[in-house]
């Protein structure tokens, strides 16, 4: 009886908190969204409504609890904690984060662990912990938490952040809200006979003029209890690994459309015993993504014969190679072009229905985007073909670096607020079989990291009870790498576990918190697993 109290009592604090964060993200997007004029000028915190509040947060969770792990060792992980007011005010709000080991012992308690405070020689907190929210706006500057696993035995140690009551104009912070939790989880992983994780189905997209394919056998999720930071399992993810490039090219001559290897791509197939068995063995699919040339042919302009040809050239390699199957991606097709046919809305599918008559054991994927596929929610228009019967899977083709921040595409969703993309349903395609979600590596300077708005779409998407698949799609890969994309490898995977922790459980319900490593126990380095040929 005493335990069901216990987690009756956990389960409880955890609700509250939670409506009260998701209370401040739809309060503080409204605020966004809307300009409010004031006929009689008065500022914005005047007034009988005008009592403002604010919350510390960190950028890698929704709640006041932080799971991070490390390696035993000399490894650092670092987080950015901002914090976030319910309404502007009308000068600076200064607050302090400072470490309070005091509430070690009550979370303890609360909680039912026995976690060790983090030592003070283990943490640092940019700045003097001082976070500044200027006039007029929502959000602070983000600050650096940097943890470190020096001298640390394998264990969880806790580490309390404070903060000090605001000073520049009347804000309070709610109690409940005024301290973020840091559980630290330091310890040695065994990485042998790691299984590939089933709760989604995660796609990669891998460039080989850049990278070997067994980069992506180096991503492992890791599961952990965001009560007591305590590991519950470790899995690899890509579950379908789709590898670039080949393209549909065109023979002026014989007028066929050719399917075309480019020399990275042709070496990797001719060493799959090297690059794509080991993947393979361990459950994943390897496709190949076909794209366009920019010669003005593509899926949308082929004739019958074309199709036909076309189709045997890619049964050939795929049935070659052993490959799982191919994932289509009409972009960079270069339609339009003086002498090319015009693009018409049934060659696609006729191309989709004459791949899966010649090769029914393989996957046939597609990514969704632009002119291309937007009539495939019509037979009308599609010659009577109803592309959902004969594809396994598509998803959002827009998760590229143009895109202003993660896009939440889901063609069910009529007025969808969450993507500036629209789309329709595909034709007889089970919506559990279509991915809403496509993530691009940014680089440092992009706009997506400025607030974690996209991760919180997800995350109102999903509590808006939308999301019908489990599918999430990663695109290009990369290894760590020196420049441009250096301090964004880590943020870009802390959104993509944010974004499973979004759609996994983010239901007033959270009951696991995720994690990633490289799946070798010592970490990289640059430029790990790029090409070696």
């Amino acid at each position: 009886m005493e335990v069901k109290m216990k987690t009756i009592d956990k389960v409880s604090r955890f609700v509250s908190a939670t409506i009260f964060s998701v209370a401040l993200l739809i309060g503080s997007t409204a605020c966004e969204s809307d300009t409010i004029t004031n006929s009689q000028g008065k500022l914005p915190n005047e007034g009988s409504i005008d009592n403002i509040s604010g919350v510390l947060r960190s950028g890698k969770s929704a709640i006041n609890r932080v799971v991070l792990r490390l390696d035993e060792g000399n490894f650092n992980t670092s987080d950015k904690i901002y914090y976030k007011l319910t309404q502007p005010s009308a000068s600076d709000v200064k607050v302090t984060a400072t470490a309070d080991f005091s509430l070690v012992d009550k979370y303890n308690t609360d909680n039912g662990t026995s976690l060790t405070p983090l030592p003070t020689e283990n943490f640092t907190l940019a700045g003097g912990g001082v976070i500044t929210v200027k006039a007029g706006e929502y959000f602070s500057e983000r600050i650096d938490v940097t943890l470190k696993s020096d001298n640390l035995e394998p264990k969880v140690y806790l580490l309390p952040l404070v903060i000090s009551e605001a000073t520049g104009d009347d804000v309070s912070t709610p109690a409940s809200e005024r301290t973020l939790y840091y559980l630290f989880n330091v310890r040695t992983l065994d990485l042998s006979n790691m299984p590939l994780d089933d709760a989604f189905i995660s796609v990669f997209y891998l460039d080989t003029q850049l990278y070997q394919p067994l980069l992506a056998d180096m991503y492992a999720l890791i599961k952990m209890d965001p009560w007591t930071g305590e590991e519950i399992n470790t899995q690899t993810i890509g579950n379908i690994v789709n590898l670039r490039t080949v393209q549909i090219g065109y023979d002026a001559v014989s007028k066929r459309a050719k399917l075309q290897l480019n020399p990275d791509m042709r070496y990797v197939l001719e060493h799959t015993d090297k690059y794509i068995r080991p993947l393979q063995d361990k459950g994943r699919k390897v496709c190949i993504c076909i794209e366009g040339a920019g010669m003005g042919i593509g899926f949308c302009n082929l004739t019958d014969a074309q199709i036909a040809d076309f189709v045997t050239q890619v049964d050939g390699v795929v049935s070659l190679y052993k490959l799982d199957g191919i994932n289509l991606w009409d972009r960079n097709s270069g339609y339009g072009k003086e002498g090319m046919p015009a693009m018409n809305t049934t060659s696609y599918p006729k191309l989709i229905k004459a791949l899966r008559t010649a090769m029914p054991d393989k996957m046939i994927t597609l990514a969704d985007c632009d002119e291309s596929t937007e009539s495939f929610y019509d037979t009308n228009l599609t010659g009577g073909i109803a592309v959902g019967d004969y594809i396994d899977y598509a998803w959002s083709g827009y998760m590229t670096e143009e895109e202003p921040d993660f896009q939440v595409v889901d063609p069910w969703y009529e007025g969808n607020p969450y993507s500036i993309h629209s789309r329709k349903p595909i034709s007889n395609l089970d919506p559990s079989k279509y991915g809403c979600l496509s993530i691009p590596f940014y680089k440092n300077s992009h706009p997506a990291f400025a607030n974690g708005e996209g991760v919180m779409n997800i995350a109102s998407w999903k509590l808006e009870g939308r999301r019908q698949s489990n599918i999430l799609v990663l695109y290009d890969i990369i290894t760590l790498l020196q420049g441009e994309y250096e301090s964004q490898i880590g943020m870009t995977f802390d959104n993509i576990l944010m974004s499973y922790d979004c759609l996994l459980d983010w239901d007033f319900n959270i009951d696991h918190s995720y994690g990633y490593v490289w799946r070798e126990p010592i970490a990289p380095g640059y430029n790990h697993y790029t090409k070696d040929w």
